[in-house]
């Protein structure tokens, strides 16, 4: 089944967090909430989103929405 997930973490590095969605909108919407609660967390979380990729200006911390169809990752559903 087609899904997608949300991943946020340091570049280079196991992702902090993988959050899986049914469908792009779901997904969008966990993708606003991430990114609110990285700029609540007082570190200067400056960047822009586009494609659903949100990137920090230096680089060193990411946010993405990424398609998905892979059945072994599908089996948490």
């Amino acid at each position: 089944m087609f899904h997608y997930h949300v991943i946020n973490g340091l570049c280079g590095c196991i992702p902090d967090n993988n959050s899986m969605y049914g469908n792009k909108k779901d997904a969008l919407g966990g993708l606003s909430e991430v990114i609110k609660l990285l700029k609540q967390d007082g570190d200067k979380y400056d960047g822009t989103l586009k494609g659903g990729y949100y990137q920090q200006k230096n680089g060193n911390y990411y946010c993405e929405l990424v398609a998905c169809s892979e059945p072994e990752c599908d089996t948490e559903w």
